[in-house]
């Protein structure tokens, strides 16, 4: 079963096709019927699959791109993305199709309409494939503007006149706040202005922090391209000492951004992108930080023998620098019988960049052992390291001359042929270093004699019959190393100019076109370049959970201001507003337009006064009538108690 990712799903049944329905296939997709058509795009993506060439159909596939079905329109661009670039003329017939289907409401038919219109290699549609991919540019899909993206590429090499215009939309691009598509932006933009650096001065921070959410590969081309924008723009670590002779490191805090930003990287599961984040903390980081590199490496070396390859040689740049971070790590390197012959050779370098004095009597019994391989080009190179320990550690010189010594006697002649010219080489060495050490050269006078038939000094004593010729001391130094040229201890070493991540340092030539790390500066640019709306200070918290609480009636202000709409007034680029208020002239003055809403806020708030006070004489004006209308009732009824009383006195 083969899956596509937009979900179509091809059964094994297709990938059996006979012979007599493949000769079918092009009356299936001359007829009628969309499920015999389905049939037969099904047949010929699955051939396409198994790697057979079926462009002989194209001419009948290429009709059936504006079919009403949408599983066979993606099949059908599907087969589109395969041939387009090898027939442009037919693809050409249907490009007011892909035009059309750019409008599509599915995003993936406007993706790969997209995708077969910059894969159409004739110059003369440029302006239509950049138009396509300006107006591809602002979809609201992610997914489409990937595609954007990618296209950006195909059509600079197609028409390089278009660069401006390309590079305006790789501005646009961005600006995106999808992750989806940020990986591919780089592409384009590596592709088409790798100078122009500038354009992310205003976007570097934002990248950095959406990093971690960047697809696994659109990672790796994001670091390359932040990495080379560090080296460029933003200033290079500095080392101080201070008065009690202690080391500071003076990181830029942007420096520091990418590095916190990258590092969670080194735990992800694509071998590529943890490489990735090593090369930028190789270049980038400070000496404190690179350590880190170490442990992500060595974890890579177990994954694959590809990755292995590539592993090995990224540590050997390493080691030319940083050996003693490889040092407590040498058994990541003992060879193996089932390893390569490149990954033998590396792994021998890396044994010696890491040797010292406290591991050389472990590493010397390997390079012995080495010496027995049927590789003949690993035991040249085991026995080269001994003469190397021999030189390196002074203590070892012994050891490793009775080593030598016994090689001589070997019945293979690639063992002995080398033995032989290390044992030149120490000799060479030391006489010309003019160092005497007597008992570390009396096992060497031995192995000299039976080799080059010298007469050692307890020989001019004894005559005994030997046969050729015997040579003095003298006459072997004179013979061997006289006029001979100086020492040239490995020349095939490593190239100390390929940079980590080349090309170079995995092939061991140069490389056209290969991967260069700009220098980096001293001062770097001005920081503000780079600062955004993002990096303003924001309120603390407890100031925003006061705002928060305010009841709504207090701070919002008096509803009675009639609002101000601002509303475009005409095409001009620059943007005019108009106030749509009765009675008011367009503004042309921010400063006096906030005037004016000032003094309209201080009229509401003097009406609100003046309100208020009305309703205060109405509520005083109210309370005085009725003191009165009280007073009245009183007065009433006293002149009624009055007469009574005057009634009874008449009475009685």
């Amino acid at each position: 079963m083969f899956k596509f990712e937009d979900g179509i799903i091809i059964i094994a049944t297709y990938f059996d096709t006979p012979e007599e329905k493949v000769k079918n296939i092009r009356k299936q997709l001359d007829s009628n019927s969309d499920r015999e058509k389905l049939d037969a795009m099904k047949r010929l993506i699955a051939l396409i699959s198994k790697g057979r060439n079926v462009s002989e159909f194209f001419a009948q596939v290429v009709k059936n791109v504006a079919s009403h079905n949408l599983e066979i329109r993606k099949l059908v661009y599907i087969y589109l993305l395969r041939y387009a670039e090898q027939e442009p003329d037919l693809a050409l017939l249907s490009i007011n199709t892909f035009q059309k289907d750019l409008s599509d409401s599915n995003p993936l038919i406007r993706a790969m309409a997209l995708r077969v219109l910059s894969g159409i290699k004739v110059h003369m549609i440029g302006s239509i494939v950049v138009l396509a991919i300006k107006k591809c540019a602002s979809d609201i899909s992610p997914y489409v503007r990937k595609a954007a993206a990618l296209a950006i590429p195909k059509c600079y090499s197609l028409d390089s006149s278009h660069q401006p215009e390309l590079i305006a939309i790789i501005s646009a691009l961005l600006r995106d706040r999808s992750s989806l598509s940020i990986g591919s932006v780089a592409i384009a933009f590596d592709f088409v202005c790798p100078t122009r650096l500038d354009l992310l001065h205003q976007h570097y921070r934002r990248l950095c922090r959406t990093l971690v959410d960047v697809d696994e590969w659109g990672q790796v081309d994001l670091l390359a391209l932040l990495t080379r924008y560090a080296r460029t723009m933003l200033p290079r670590p500095i080392v101080t000492q201070d008065a009690n002779g202690e080391f500071e490191e003076e990181v830029d805090p942007d420096v520091k951004l990418l590095l916190t930003s990258s590092e969670p990287l080194f735990q992800s599961y694509n071998p590529a992108v943890v490489l990735a984040v090593a090369r930028m903390f190789f270049y980038i980081a400070p000496s404190s930080e690179l350590p880190k590199i170490v442990s992500p490496l060595l974890r890579l070396l177990h994954i694959s023998p590809e990755v292995e390859r590539v592993v090995l040689a990224y540590l050997l740049v390493v080691s030319r620098s940083l050996s003693h971070l490889l040092v407590p790590s040498y058994l990541f390197f003992i060879v193996r019988a089932d390893d390569i012959r490149q990954v033998k050779r590396d792994k021998m370098r890396l044994l010696r960049a890491v040797t010292t004095a406290d591991n050389y009597q472990a590493l010397l019994r390997e390079f012995i052992h080495y010496s027995e391989d049927a590789d003949d080009d690993l035991v040249r190179d085991a026995i080269e390291a001994i003469g190397y320990c021999a030189q390196l550690v002074p203590e070892s010189t012994q050891q490793c001359l009775t080593a030598l010594m016994s090689f001589i006697q070997s019945r293979h002649d690639a063992v002995v042929a080398n033995a032989v010219i290390v044992l030149k080489l120490l000799v060479q060495v030391n006489l010309q270093q003019q160092t005497a050490i007597s008992e570390a050269y009396s096992p060497l006078d031995t192995i000299l004699t039976s080799t080059y038939g010298i007469e050692g000094p307890e020989q001019e004593d004894e005559h005994e019959e030997q046969g050729g010729v015997v040579l003095r001391r003298e006459q072997v130094k004179m013979v061997l190393f006289q006029g001979k040229l100086g020492v040239v201890e490995d020349a095939k070493t490593d190239n100390e100019h390929t940079a980590l991540g080349s090309l170079g340092a995995i092939t061991g030539r140069e490389m056209r076109n290969d991967t260069i790390i700009p220098d980096w500066l001293e001062e770097g640019v001005e920081s503000s370049l780079r600062d955004t709306e993002e990096d303003m200070p924001q309120a603390p918290a407890y100031i925003q959970s006061i705002q928060s609480s305010v009841p709504r009636s207090i701070s919002s202000t008096s509803n009675r201001a009639s609002p101000v709409i601002l509303t475009p007034s005409g095409p001009s680029p620059a943007g005019s507003y108009v106030r749509q208020e009765t009675g008011k002239a367009p503004w042309k003055d921010l400063d006096k337009f906030y005037e004016d809403t000032n003094e309209e806020e201080e009229e509401s708030e003097t009406d609100e006064d003046e309100d208020e006070d009305e309703e205060s004489n109405d509520e005083e004006s109210n309370d005085e009538e009725q003191i009165g209308d009280k007073v009245d009732e009183t007065s009433e009824e006293s002149e009624v108690e009055s007469e009574e009383d005057a009634r009874q006195r008449n009475t009685s």
